[in-house]
């Protein structure tokens, strides 16, 4: 048999490097051991702050989540070239950004002429003199592992402890002694003294008023100190899974101040409680208030008039213009996208859509999204399994449908069947023969819907439903819109045998039209396939047709 090891051992370390066929992007996909992963980790965020601590380059995406991809990308190449970091001083300090800014357009380091290159674009020349001016320079020694030593003034702390140094590294797994020896003399030291949750002595600015709306590094340690895990009552999260979070928000004037106040929260794991989280598993459906913010739905809202009114390119428009639904508008909407990548709706689908799941690991990707606009008088939609649909290999599917309107029964909210997911079973389907009540899509039948209950939710709010759950809404019946905005996940580990050529193998079938959301994409290595340019609609009345299948190349 072949010799084990245990987890997380640097024979586990690899990587792998590959050039995408359709985009040209040369792609990284990799794993390391957790020292030198922490090492390596803690100096990315070293030269990300470095870099851009006070400004931001050209380049960068407005999007939250790509934004930190964007930048730490910068980073990593930044390191590869060997290069310090514009604003870093020969001792490893940092000098302030704005008096340490790139050389002048024209001239090296050197006051020399600057070498002359040819670009295919003006905009491409802006950024290769602007990456330039971020890499040039000598060795760096930026992402020093810093150590914080947390000293606890409570007497019950230490006895609890038999007096033993308690060590938090921020992994699920345990690393020997000599590990921590080894960073010792490479390490920034960092003493932060607490007592009775309070701290005491910390390195650094503890508040820093409305000047940032970030949490410092200074404040980080410190929030370190106070909660080793979730600041949520009864959470264990470790601190290293959790971000700062402002409990009095920052839109309605909270200050950046560590007792102002500031806390740890664990947004990823915290929207839900295990409860919630057993609740979805059992029942298939999960409603989270709130989730989505009023400026996200207003720009949601003003999308969809855009998608009504024509401003995007889409097929299949009805001459009366009366639309039921954009089909993937995240194609060509960059609030659309972003809203794929809500952190708030990320973080819920990363936690319960594969709980069933025995190992389940919160990794997922997006492949669908759906814009409903259902004007006065306009029909829902029959009973039906988004699953039959939209295949999983591992019953990972889950719908998040984000409510950009009250929904209540008047104006046709969900119903859902509690507990109808549970077999795993897809059911037959018919003509509902109830054009007045329902679109033409068919209906799933051969089960007793009495228990279906309704499912309101006010404006922000988000539905989330299992892919075999029975599901339906039904005609708006009110004088005024029900929109909302509906995304489609599943767990990164399954295929997707979806939209499919007649011709492929559906055994093997992937359809590589995703977004990755959450966790690394355990097949990047096959790439990803770019979206058309325009999205389809499917009208509010008359028969429509399915969107065009992936190429062969793109579902292998």
């Amino acid at each position: 048999s072949m010799p084990q090891h245990p987890p997380g051992s640097p024979r586990d370390t690899a990587l792998r490097t590959w050039t995408d066929k359709r985009s040209g992007m040369f792609r990284i996909a990799g794993q390391f051991d957790p020292k030198s992963g922490a090492l390596l980790k803690d100096r990315l965020q070293g030269v990300v702050s470095a870099l851009f601590a006070e400004r931001t380059p050209s380049t960068c995406p407005t999007d939250a989540g790509l934004k930190q991809d964007h930048l730490r990308a910068l980073a990593l190449i930044a390191l590869t070239l060997g290069g310090s970091v514009a604003g870093e001083r020969p001792d490893g300090g940092q000098t302030n950004h704005r008096d340490s800014t790139a050389d002048p357009p024209g001239e090296d380091r050197n006051g020399d002429p600057a070498t002359q290159t040819t670009s295919r674009h003006d905009d491409d020349d802006d950024d290769d003199q602007e990456w330039s001016a971020l890499y040039a320079g000598g060795p760096s020694r930026f992402g020093r592992p810093e150590i914080v030593i947390v000293l606890d003034a409570r007497q019950q702390t230490v006895e609890a402890n038999d007096g033993e140094v308690v060590v938090d590294w921020g992994i699920p797994v345990e690393l020997p002694a000599k590990a921590l020896a080894e960073l010792f003399p490479r390490a920034d030291i960092r003493p932060v003294i607490i007592a009775n949750g309070v701290v005491v002595h910390a390195p650094g600015e503890m508040n820093i008023g409305r000047t940032t709306r970030l949490a410092s590094r200074a404040q980080r340690r410190a929030l370190r100190a106070m909660y080793p895990t979730c600041a949520v009552p009864g959470c264990c999260v470790a601190f290293a899974f959790t971000k700062p979070h402002h409990v009095h928000y920052w839109e309605h004037g909270g200050p950046t101040d560590l007792g102002s106040p500031m806390m740890r929260r664990a947004y990823r794991w915290c929207m839900v409680s295990d409860r919630d989280v057993q609740a979805f598993v059992d029942e298939g459906y999960l409603v989270v208030k709130g989730l989505v913010g009023a400026d996200d739905v207003a720009a949601a809202r003003l999308e969809a008039e855009r998608f009504a009114t024509g401003f995007y390119p889409a097929d299949g428009v009805p001459d009366d213009g009366r639309l039921l639904a954009v089909h993937f508008p995240h194609w060509v909407s960059d609030v659309a996208m972003g809203l794929v990548r809500h952190p708030g709706v990320v973080d819920v689908v990363s936690r319960i859509a594969g709980a069933h799941l025995a190992h389940w690991n919160g990794k997922v990707k997006c492949m669908q999204s759906m814009l409903f606009l259902k004007p006065p008088g306009l029909q829902g939609q029959a009973w039906h399994q988004d699953e039959r649909f939209i295949p999983t290999r591992d019953r990972s599917l889950i719908g998040a449908w984000i409510a950009l309107d009250d929904a209540t029964i008047d104006n046709g909210c969900l119903w859902v069947m509690p507990g109808s997911h549970r077999d795993g079973i897809l059911h037959p389907f018919k003509d509902h023969g109830r054009p007045d009540e329902f679109d033409p899509s068919d209906e799933a039948y051969g089960f007793d819907d009495s228990s279906a209950v309704p499912v309101e939710v006010q404006t922000g709010g988000v539905v989330f439903f299992n892919g075999y759950l029975l599901h339906r809404s039904l005609k708006n019946r009110s004088n005024g819109t029900r929109r909302a905005l509906v995304n489609h996940y599943m767990s990164s580990a399954s295929l997707l045998p979806w939209m499919l050529p007649k011709e492929a193998f559906v055994a093997i079938a992937d359809n590589r039209r995703v977004v990755q959301v959450a966790g690394d994409d355990p097949y990047a290595w096959k790439g990803y396939t770019e979206p058309p340019d325009r999205v389809f609609v499917r009208p509010a009345s008359g028969s429509w047709n399915a969107p065009t299948p992936v190429d062969s190349d793109d579902a292998s």
